[in-house]
């Protein structure tokens, strides 16, 4: 992008956030970390911004894009403090949220517990209409109940409202006019379409996703409105562009009118920078490890690009039980989240058991260590007692941690309980948090019919670094890439991701009895509104990618699978084609076919993509070689196995050329990471300034 002085990259995350600069131009980069604002994110964000640009020399003038992502969707998920919504769905299924499946995600668990919907009982209401699945009117609106229903929504102090009707996928003219006539008789009220965000089939799985989205509709565009003013208060005029948990980037309007799509924004970044660093070494199986101040993330990515679906749950009542969360339907890099980062608290149970998270100090108080009134032992607080962390050289020396107060906190709520020493609940406290995120990643990897020893384990993020080598230990890899820029990974991404849109239509039909013109009306509509939106983007048509997709299964089966077509016009041509072209994916996961057995297509999906920002080539410039690399200090640090502590050297990542090398143990410090090599780690710089450490057990 020339002529441009500046992009920004910019991740707001539970605990921290991140800004990654770059002048392609020049080639300059700029990089801040800070702690998040939890009272007001959009004010951190700005502040953060600021330092960056102080940093860099820049002026507010030189700022040609910012690139943003955020967790406050997916916190506002989870923590339910969204706003208050009514749903309007068709008369006869008032309680389809409380009914939900039917289905118990573990049979045996006498207790169980399901997720509560976000919209309780009392607030859904149901208009009498119905639309059958081809699309005909068998129930026309009933103008009555629908005024009525509109008359108890104003007087029901709701700030948004999700309508989510029975077939609109396949005619929304019903939705369209109940969500008329709300808007008509009851303005400022946030509303949401099922029929636009999500016209496909399945009413559960479209009426939680819609009804998120309803939920987090006012709290997206108040912060989006602040992030706007404070940039305007401060003269800076760059348009600002949002990542997708699609792993795209897209406009500030496609975000405010389906915000769910930003869940996972952050995440979906730190997944680019992983693919991007796996074609930089050439690994095509790489498992990217996210480990921030409140969360973990594992995703797996196969010939440098991460795996999409559309099946995707927040905030699971069970770390691994799939069913236990709420469902949305929407296009998500396909990960695995825990709650285990470095705000992450130790505690002992009521078993005398020690456990680590999912809850997190956060920013504030944040851990006992960061000496803002925190009292309550975490990860960074056993890091910091195990010499992983340096108290004077966190984020650069800008943030001084304190030892003594780590200790006491752990001291008093888990050695002591324990009757360990200090040192050894530390030691605990770490294992078992490595423990917790490798069994994830285990857990989704092998879901997926992969082995996780046979990838390249691609770490980053604040607390990655720090516990790269004691995850790969425990899943069995032998190779640790740890890209430049770790600490700001999915800042870092932000310039990478393409600019791309997905779109699906749900149009029902054996192969040999489809009507094949409307599919490719459905296709011809999806691709002019993704050209669109992509044009916002600064996209132009020439260089948008367009893949089709459909989600296909054989006749009478649940569970389809997502068939990439060929880029021709589809007609009853191509029937035999597309069938082999099934045929080969459902041999690839289930070892067999069903030669003969009819094949049913559901929905039809496009995604548009565009080029990024910034091209790979302007991120990943070669390393200067330099002088050999040697320490610049010394601090006890302990690892499994020893005894007691033992003095390791500290080696500044600023300071180490391509072709240096360094065994283990030891520690490589930057300003937003450090990166911990234990005895069995070797590593070294490439020419790129990736550090690529190999696990060689000992004697």
């Amino acid at each position: 992008m020339s002529g441009v002085d500046w992009i920004v990259g910019l991740d707001i995350g539970g605990t921290f956030t991140d800004v990654y600069m770059l002048a392609p131009d020049s080639g300059r980069t700029a990089r801040f970390k800070s702690l998040t604002t939890a009272d007001d994110p959009a004010r951190g964000a700005i502040n953060s911004l600021m330092a960056a640009m102080d940093a860099a020399g820049a002026e507010p003038d030189d700022i040609g894009v910012v690139l943003h992502a955020t967790t406050l969707v997916a916190n506002a998920l989870i923590q339910r403090d969204g706003a208050s919504t009514a749903l309007i769905t068709t008369d006869g299924f008032r309680d389809l949220l409380s009914i939900a499946r039917e289905k118990k995600y573990d049979i045996y668990d006498l207790s169980l517990e399901k997720p509560p919907p976000l919209v309780p009982a009392e607030r859904c209401f149901s208009v009498r209409e119905r639309i059958a699945a081809d699309g005909s009117v068998v129930t026309p609106i009933d103008e009555i109940s629908l005024s009525q229903i509109v008359d108890d929504i104003g007087t029901s102090n709701v700030d948004a409202v999700a309508v989510c009707l029975l077939h609109s996928y396949v005619n929304p003219d019903h939705e369209r006019r109940v969500a008329a006539a709300v808007r008509d008789n009851l303005p400022g009220i946030a509303i949401s379409v099922s029929s636009e965000l999500l016209p496909e089939m399945r009413e559960y799985e479209r009426a939680t996703s819609t009804t998120a989205n309803a939920y987090v509709l006012p709290l997206i565009d108040g912060y989006l409105a602040r992030l706007n003013r404070e940039m305007h208060d401060r003269n800076v005029a760059a348009p600002v562009f949002i990542m997708l948990s699609s792993g795209g980037i897209s406009t500030t309007e496609v975000v405010r009118k389906f915000p769910v799509r930003i869940c996972e924004s952050g995440p979906a970044a730190g997944a680019v920078t992983a693919a991007s660093t796996g074609r930089l070494i050439e690994a095509p199986r790489v498992l990217s490890f996210d480990m921030g101040g409140t969360t973990a993330k594992a995703c797996l990515i196969h010939d440098f690009s991460p795996l999409v679906t559309t099946e995707f749950e927040v905030a699971r009542m069970y770390r691994f039980k799939k069913g236990s969360g709420l469902p949305l339907r929407i296009p998500v890099v396909d990960l695995i989240e825990i709650g285990a980062g470095g705000g992450s608290i130790a505690h002992v149970d009521q078993l005398g058991l020690l456990k680590v998270g999912p809850e997190s100090a956060g920013s504030e108080p944040g851990p006992a260590c960061y000496g803002l009134c925190g009292v309550v032992p975490t990860v960074t607080d056993a890091d910091l007692i195990l010499g992983y962390l340096g108290a004077s050289s966190f984020l650069g020396g800008r943030m001084a941690l304190h030892t003594s107060l780590a200790r006491g906190a752990i001291s008093d709520h888990i050695a002591g309980p324990l009757g360990l020493s200090t040192d050894e609940a530390a030691l605990g406290i770490h294992a078992i948090v490595n423990e917790n995120m490798a069994n994830a990643a285990r857990i989704h990897t092998v879901e997926r019919g992969h082995d996780p020893a046979a990838y390249t384990l691609v770490s980053f993020g604040g607390a990655g670094p720090v516990h790269a080598y004691g995850v790969a230990r425990r899943l069995g890899i032998s190779r640790i890439v740890v890209p430049q820029s770790a600490g700001v990974g999915s800042a870092l991404g932000l310039h990478l991701a393409p600019r791309s849109y997905h779109l699906a239509r749900t149009l029902i039909g054996v192969l040999e009895a489809l009507d094949w013109t409307a599919v490719e009306h459905a296709f011809s509509e999806m691709t002019h509104e993704a050209a669109d939106v992509l044009k916002g983007a600064g996209v132009s048509h020439r260089d948008i990618t367009f893949t089709r997709i459909a989600d296909m299964r054989y006749m009478g089966q649940r569970k389809e699978l997502a068939v990439t077509l060929p880029p021709v016009k589809l007609n009853a041509k191509k029937t035999t084609a597309i069938r082999r072209l099934f045929e080969e994916s459902y041999q690839k996961i289930y070892r067999r076919v069903h030669e003969g057995h009819e094949i049913e297509a559901l929905t039809w999906r496009l995604i548009a993509t565009g080029p990024p920002i910034v091209e790979a080539r302007e991120l990943h410039q070669p390393v200067k070689t330099g002088d050999a690399g040697t320490p610049t200090g010394h601090r006890p640090m302990l690892f499994d196995g020893w005894v007691t502590p033992r003095d390791c050297p500290v080696y500044s990542r600023l300071l180490l050329s391509p072709g240096d090398c360094i065994q283990g143990p030891g520690a490589i410090e930057e300003i937003e990471s450090t990166i911990v090599l234990g005895p069995e780690a070797h590593a070294e710089v490439d020419r790129h300034g990736n550090i690529l450490i190999e696990l060689v057990p000992g004697d």
